[in-house]
């Protein structure tokens, strides 16, 4: 089970990319999470056609303490992960211990998943969509 706050896992239909300041408050769902101050929510589209994922950006520069959404773009079921396997250490640890390493099943056009990187530790984190191989990688700064 994910853990709210942590996971800020939700089915929503949000678009752009969204610079966040000032301890900016982002709704997701029911639910209000707020970010650090400076904070960006960065978007990920997830589609394609056919059998084939397209994710755009593929990769993509953050820092500790901003987020990730992950949107479908499309009206197939999606199934992202990041790679346990291509992980730094200190990254799967994270990943683990806030209940990240997996996302939920993206059924419809407009579901997301976000992902919270307070606290991440740098380094890159490959993700993948299971449903349909799609890799990309988010690579997290140390924030300075």
């Amino acid at each position: 089970m994910w853990r709210s706050g942590v996971l800020l896992s939700a089915l929503l239909a949000l678009n752009g990319c969204d610079a966040l300041g000032g301890g900016a408050t982002v709704q997701l769902d029911s639910a209000e999470v707020s970010l650090p101050s400076g904070a960006e929510l960065h978007d990920i589209a997830i589609g394609g056609a056919g059998a084939r994922d397209t994710i755009a950006p593929a990769s993509l520069s953050a820092t500790p303490g901003d987020a990730i959404r992950f949107t479908v773009q499309d009206h197939r079921t999606h199934a992202l992960v990041f790679d346990p396997g291509s992980l730094p250490p200190a990254a799967r640890e994270f990943l683990d211990r806030t209940g990240q390493l997996r996302g939920p099943p993206l059924v419809n056009e407009g579901t997301a998943w976000v992902v919270s990187l307070a606290d991440a530790p740098a380094g890159r984190y490959p993700f993948v969509c299971l449903s349909h191989g799609a890799r990309g990688v988010i690579a997290v700064g140390n924030g300075g």
